[in-house]
C-alpha cells in the first residue's frame, strides 16, 4: 500500500497536490482505506456487492470517514452513481487535475470502454 500511496501522491504536472482518489476494482477497500489519510476523499468501485460491504465495514472499523464505496462495474465509475450516505461525493465532479485513479484489475484485465474513459 505504501508504494501505491507514494505514487498516488506525486503532485500534478502543475505542482498541485492530489486531493481525490478513485480505487477501481477495489475489493474490500485496501488501497482506498490505506491511503485515505492522504486525500480529501476516496471512492472505491467494485462489482462484488459482498466486497463492497466489507470495504464499508473496514472503513467504519478504522474510523475512516472520507471513503465511500459503490457496487458497480468499473466502467460505471464516471456515471452519476449514488454513494451510500455520501451525496457530497460525485466522482464525475472530482477535479481532474488533482484526482488519481488506482487500477488493480482482475486477471481478465480492464475493458476497452473503461480505459477509454480514463483517457478522456
Amino acid at each position: 500500500v505504501d508504494l501505491v500511496v507514494d505514487a498516488a501522491t506525486i503532485p500534478s504536472p502543475s505542482g498541485k497536490a492530489m486531493t481525490h482518489l478513485i480505487d477501481c476494482y477495489c475489493g474490500s477497500g485496501l488501497f482506498a482505506i490505506g491511503s485515505s489519510s492522504s486525500f480529501e476523499a476516496c471512492v472505491g468501485i467494485e462489482v462484488n456487492e459482498m466486497a463492497v460491504e466489507e470495504a464499508r465495514e473496514n472503513a467504519a472499523l478504522n474510523g475512516i470517514e472520507n471513503c465511500a464505496f459503490v457496487s458497480a462495474s468499473a466502467e460505471a465509475i464516471f456515471d452519476p452513481v449514488t454513494l451510500e450516505g455520501r451525496s457530497d461525493l460525485v466522482v464525475g465532479d472530482f477535479p481532474k487535475e488533482t484526482t488519481v485513479v488506482v487500477v488493480d484489475p482482475p486477471r481478465k484485465g480492464c475493458s476497452v470502454e473503461f480505459l477509454e474513459q480514463l483517457n478522456e
